[in-house]
């Protein structure tokens, strides 16, 4: 008697998780480049008084919100769709990988985000 063979079982999305992981990997590596800038603007407009600190927040916490509120409604609006979870983690990484980018390169080639 012989056994049935079994055919291998097929790669299911490869490509959305290689992409979800190099988008969420730009975006935190990003994220990671920018905190030491802004802990030091910070801390720099709070010795001065406070008074720059109130710009500083406005300059880059708000467009921080809008993004993540952007990649929220898009990532819940994408699950109504039905997609999977690695596709829907990478088209929402491809989404939100933009903006701690930009803010990244602007802090280190510019010496600000002005």
């Amino acid at each position: 008697m012989t056994q049935p063979t079994t055919a291998p079982r097929p790669r299911r999305h490869l490509i959305s998780k290689s992409l979800a992981a190099v988008f969420w990997g730009t975006t935190v590596l990003s994220l990671y480049a920018c905190a030491p800038y802004m802990l030091v603007l910070t801390v720099w407009a709070a010795a001065e008084g406070g008074k720059t600190l109130a710009h500083v927040l406005l300059l880059v916490g708000r467009p921080a919100a809008l993004d993540a509120a952007l990649v929220a409604a898009v990532w819940y609006s994408l699950s109504f769709s039905r997609l999977s979870l690695p596709t829907r983690s990478a088209v929402v990484g491809a989404l939100a990988f933009p903006g701690p980018l930009w803010f990244a390169l602007a802090f280190y080639t510019r010496g600000g985000a002005s």
